[in-house]
């Protein structure tokens, strides 16, 4: 299959309200992007009781360039550069017309869906894929520290609304709550062009949690979503504009 391409229109709930595209709204459309790629190789949802395989997302690296807005035709090419033992990174570029508006890179790892064993890349998965080695950014996903200063708490216990079809949290849900840790000046300037993220242990129905903000700058902020007894670490995000 190599380099998978998909064309979405940006809807009236994708925007904010200077109508340009959300963060978390291009990230959906990535998401999907990578599902629809899976599908059409014959490792989807769709194909889980065949298969028994399933791909879980360990981490994102994005950098937006331009905004899309209301109504913009975008277009997702997305492909595995690597599929090694049980971890594939998986590359993103975003085009509005011709137009180069976003760059992502992401990391998965295979693992059974029955029991979340990890499980090795075969020769099956190789042939599916068809593994493009380009990247998109020079370095790999950053591994995230943990705040040091930490200026702000948010604490939230897990709703049904918020699992996905794998019985955890859905990936986006740990960017909606990070962002809930923001102060409120920092959150309604918040239009941040770069987003990472580092998971680490998944969250569950009814997990309580807290996201701990540190304020790195004016243009640069992290946060730490762990259990509230500071135990367990879930997620790790950085915003910079």
């Amino acid at each position: 299959m190599g380099i998978y391409t998909i064309k979405y229109k940006v809807t009236f709930d994708d925007v904010d309200q200077n109508l340009n595209i959300k963060n978390i709204s291009l990230m959906k459309y990535l998401v999907d992007a990578a599902g629809m790629h899976s599908e059409s190789v014959g490792y989807g949802l769709t194909s889980m009781d065949k298969t028994n395989i399933v791909f879980l997302l360990l981490g994102w690296n994005v950098k937006i360039l331009k905004r899309p807005k209301l109504l913009d035709e975008i277009t997702v090419k997305t492909w595995a550069e690597s599929l090694i033992h049980s971890l594939s990174i998986r590359n993103y570029e975003i085009y509005e017309k011709d137009e180069l508006v976003a760059l992502a890179s992401t990391k998965w790892i295979m693992v059974n869906y029955k029991d979340h064993s990890i499980m090795p890349v075969t020769q099956d998965v190789l042939d599916a894929y068809t593994s493009v080695p380009r990247s998109v950014f020079d370095v790999p996903i950053p591994k995230l520290s943990l705040p040091t200063n930490i200026t702000n708490s948010y604490k939230y216990t897990i709703k049904r609304r918020d699992i996905d079809s794998n019985l955890h949290v859905n990936n986006l849900k740990y960017l909606e709550l990070a962002l809930e840790a923001l102060s409120d000046d920092d959150y309604s300037r918040s239009k941040f062009s770069e987003i990472c993220i580092n998971y680490k242990n998944e969250c569950k129905l009814g997990h309580d949690v807290v996201c701990n903000y540190e304020k790195i700058s004016d243009d640069e902020h992290l946060i730490a979503i762990q259990s509230q007894d500071l135990s367990k670490i879930h997620a790790i995000i950085r915003l910079k504009k």
